[in-house]
């Protein structure tokens, strides 16, 4: 199923059952140039496996890994390729790097998280709720 984003993107997915939220396979999302923006895979509706963001320059934004029910990793990137934001999956302590390489207090952050981590959160929200 493909469904336009008010920025003219556009968001893909398998499409579950009629009133069951059992979609399977790949979810993507496109900025409006058509450059791919996150990719990954649903299992039972979840998101599963490896992630992947890119910024509309096509260059990374970073990567999340799912198991069952729960995040196991989540690393993001400036556009340059330097660090900017490790989430400890064990401990969900944040570190975040300025564009230097030297880390910054979590607390000077004030949540201002880098577009893919925003979005990877939401669906760790989403695990959240349909998982026991």
């Amino acid at each position: 199923m493909t469904e336009s984003q008010k920025d003219g993107g556009r968001f893909e997915y398998c499409q579950g059952l009629a009133g069951r939220d059992d979609r399977n396979g790949p979810m993507r999302m496109f900025y409006a140039s058509g450059q791919r923006q996150l990719e990954g895979q649903l299992r039972d509706g979840k998101p599963y496996g490896r992630w992947l963001g890119w910024y509309a320059s096509g260059r990374p934004e970073g990567e999340a890994d799912f198991g069952a029910c729960e995040m196991t990793r989540l690393v993001s990137w400036y556009e340059d390729g330097k660090p900017f934001y490790e989430l400890d999956a064990n401990t969900r302590q944040a570190r975040i790097f300025d564009r230097s390489g030297r880390e910054i207090p979590a607390e000077d952050f004030k949540g201002r998280h880098p577009p893919f981590v925003e979005g990877i959160l939401a669906l760790t929200f989403l695990l959240q709720k349909v998982c026991p």
